[in-house]
């Protein structure tokens, strides 16, 4: 399944969140930042100067619990939607 994964920018929550859903959105989903998908979206920047961290991008995954977070398989080219 082909998703859009986004991270949290900011929060008041005690956990930052992740969010993903699919084109048409049947699956739509948002959970606790794991430290699995933190590690595949990537550090986050030090000092304004630093590269940007990936804040949302698309992804394969394989997702056959909507209660649970989705595995992640690889990551897709924008998909402009």
């Amino acid at each position: 399944m082909i998703v859009k994964c986004q991270r949290s920018l900011s929060t008041t929550e005690e956990c930052a969140l992740m969010m993903f859903y699919n084109k048409d959105r049947t699956h739509l989903a948002q959970f606790d930042l794991t430290a699995d998908w933190d590690r595949i979206f990537g550090p986050p920047p030090r000092t304004l100067g630093e590269q940007m961290r990936t804040e949302r991008f698309f992804a394969e995954v394989n997702w056959p619990d909507p209660q649970r977070p989705p595995t992640f398989v690889k990551r897709l080219p924008e998909q402009h939607w």
